[in-house]
């Protein structure tokens, strides 16, 4: 056998995971209670903003600054630089997504008391099939 091929099929790796709605005498649903409770408090505090397409021009350096704040994966023993963010790599990626035709779809959480940016997510669709979302 070569060394560079394995026994093991790809089935034997899959895992079915078991369906958690299979069992719904088994969830403890007071303490899911006091989770979307605590949640629903806690989530007053912020402010959601939807942002589609290009990132505006007022709001380049702060959106700089939101991307640059997710850089903070740990590197162990990697020796590695992180990242840098900028307003040119921001924009940038603005440009490769419009030339890719993909629609960016974003949506910040701001803090309401101090307007302090706390995190974004980012999905960018096709254009060509925007059609095909429901």
């Amino acid at each position: 056998m070569s060394p560079y091929r394995s026994e093991v099929s790809p089935a034997s790796l899959m895992v079915q995971p078991p369906n958690v709605w299979d069992r719904p005498g088994e969830a403890d649903w007071p303490e899911t209670d006091l989770l979307l409770k605590n949640a629903e408090q806690i989530s007053a505090a912020y402010e959601l903003i939807p942002l589609v397409g290009p990132t505006p021009a007022d709001m380049v350096n702060d959106l700089v600054d939101v991307w640059a704040a997710i850089n903070d994966a740990p590197l162990d023993q990697i020796q590695a630089d992180p990242e840098e963010f900028s307003a040119a790599r921001l924009l940038a990626f603005d440009s490769a997504m419009a030339a890719r035709a993909q629609e960016v779809y974003r949506l910040l959480a701001r803090r309401r008391e101090d307007g302090a940016w706390a995190g974004h997510t980012v999905v960018c669709v096709d254009r060509h099939r925007l059609a095909d979302l429901h």
